[in-house]
């Protein structure tokens, strides 16, 4: 259990307690976001759901353009920067007071937030190596997720007090992590890799066919993030009529048991080939949480929360399963001399999901209720299908583009 918790001394623990604080602000504000937006805003949960896919158009756009600049000047100085907007972007929520002021507040903290996923997945592979890269990744989420239970467990009271005081201090706790966060991050190197001249490309990610399908199949398979965090509350407090603090629960079970579990359903994501295998298993687990908690509505009170409770567990393990499966995918695909361009398609899949995730997701569950959570289920497993024959492709595409003879150096720069 410890050897799945704790990275290694030096530069892989000091990265991994940089997220663990950033977590711990997460934890405290996405648990507590529909809430907030709900009883402090005053918007519906319609336009809760069109938020925050604007948000995610807003992310998108971070996380697919910021990845040549940590190529071009290191991660690490570009997740300083990144983390301090981030928390100005974060204290911009407690001045929302419409619509129109909380979906500014909300896409300029998901441009910041994606926009750091690449740089982070970039310093992952100058920190350590690439056969401890995956297992790195893993550890870090469940380090990760430990955070945003103790941040959940916080919102869950700020819930239950149920006063503006209480549900303000939740963005502005999260500010303060990730203020933490970039304190720490200071204390990295800075490592760059140096590519000839004749080989240096930018912005290529973009213009690839078969690596933009890629990782739109990937973004169908993270649905999952949206479900557990926008989708299942909104069901909650509207369907099913259960009680607010409901949600916090949920989702401290989804993060204790990532804690637990996500180094182990990581296993066999070291390939290309078990990346693809690990996506197919994700997505038939995927399908049963969704048809459960379609059942969960229309039912008393006490057994609908536990359908929607195996619910949540059947999501998490497939979540679980599917980001393993991503990690190996976008790692054996990303070229080392382009490592944050294309490591950004992480960030991209869960930023395209988040454009159309919330308010395509709230409309179809809300609308057609088990006939949508079973469309969902549907998406999964069609893009399941499609991924293993988009990241081959991909593969032989990127294999042209960046021949494997360029040499490179590793820089390190003084923290």
């Amino acid at each position: 259990m410890r050897e799945d918790l704790v990275p290694a001394k030096g530069n892989e623990r000091r990265y991994a307690l940089a997220i663990f604080l950033d977590s711990i602000g997460d934890g405290l504000f996405i648990t507590g976001t529909t809430v907030f937006a709900l009883r402090v805003v005053g918007l519906s949960p319609q336009q809760v759901g069109v938020a925050l896919s604007a948000a995610g158009i807003a992310g998108f756009l971070g996380a697919s353009t910021l990845g040549p600049v940590a190529d071009r000047f290191g991660p690490r100085r570009v997740m300083m920067v990144l983390c301090l907007v981030d928390a100005l972007a974060l204290l911009s929520y407690t001045q929302a007071g419409s619509f129109a002021a909380f979906t500014v507040a909300a896409c300029l903290a998901s441009a910041t937030g994606f926009g750091k996923g690449p740089a982070s997945s970039a310093l992952v592979s100058t920190i350590t190596t690439a056969e401890r890269r995956i297992r790195l990744r893993a550890q870090v989420r469940s380090l990760s997720n430990l955070g945003f239970t103790v941040g959940a467990a916080f919102a869950g009271l700020a819930l239950a007090i149920d006063t503006m005081p209480a549900y303000y201090a939740l963005p502005i706790g999260d500010a303060a992590c990730v203020l933490l966060e970039l304190l720490v991050i200071r204390g990295l190197p800075e490592i760059r890799a140096v590519v000839a001249a004749t080989a240096r490309r930018s912005f290529t990610a973009l213009r690839n066919v078969p690596f933009l399908l890629t990782t739109a199949l990937n973004a169908v398979l993270t649905l999952h993030t949206t479900l557990v965090n926008v989708v299942v509350p909104l069901w909650i407090l509207g369907p099913m009529g259960a009680p607010a603090p409901l949600i916090s629960g949920l989702l401290m079970v989804n993060t204790v048991l990532v804690v637990v579990f996500q180094v182990r359903l990581s296993r066999g994501s070291e390939s290309l080939a078990g990346s693809i295998r690990l996506a197919r298993w994700a997505a038939a687990v995927l399908v049963a949480g969704c048809v459960i908690a379609g059942l969960s509505k229309d039912i008393p009170l006490v057994p609908g929360v536990l359908l929607i409770a195996v619910s949540v567990v059947l999501l998490t393990v497939g979540e679980m399963v599917q980001s393993g499966a991503a990690w190996g995918l976008f790692y054996e695909l990303a070229p080392k001399q382009a490592q944050g361009e294309y490591l950004a398609g992480l960030e991209m899949s869960l930023a395209a999901q988040s454009i159309v995730g919330p308010a395509f997701g709230t409309w179809l569950v809300l609308t057609f209720g088990l006939f949508g959570w079973t469309a969902l289920g549907g998406l999964f497993l069609a893009a399941a299908v499609l991924i293993g024959p988009a990241a081959h492709w991909t593969s032989r595409r990127l294999a042209r583009l960046y021949p494997p003879a360029v040499e490179t150096e590793e820089l390190p720069e003084a923290a």
